[in-house]
């Protein structure tokens, strides 16, 4: 649904994943993820660290809190989340890497 430009209609089916999965990790980056594209930040941001606190080394979910982060002026934040998800090998840490060295430069 997301990839069909309907974020609400894929938010309820990612809800519903949770509902019936309350382990399932995947379900609530992906939440997490389409609420951070609306802007909803905090709920995102609850979800990224339910996420975490059940698989602490799921990179992505590392990865989209340190975006949830950056959108709200918390650099150093992001950088500690964008560096766990290097840790935890994020698929573009090489990429991610060198934004992290950028934003280092501004701290």
């Amino acid at each position: 649904w997301f990839q069909k430009k309907n974020p609400k209609k894929a938010a309820e089916h990612f809800a519903h994943a949770i509902e019936l999965n309350p382990y399932f990790v995947d379900a609530y980056v992906n939440l997490a993820a389409i609420l951070e594209k609306v802007d909803k930040l905090e709920p995102a941001e609850q979800l990224l660290k339910k996420a975490i606190s059940l698989h602490p080394q799921h990179a992505r979910a590392h990865y989209n809190l340190g975006v949830v982060y950056e959108k709200q002026g918390e650099t150093k934040k992001a950088v500690d989340e964008y560096n766990k998800a290097i840790t935890c090998n994020y698929e573009k840490k090489e990429k991610l890497q060198e934004r992290v060295q950028q934003m280092q430069l501004n701290l």
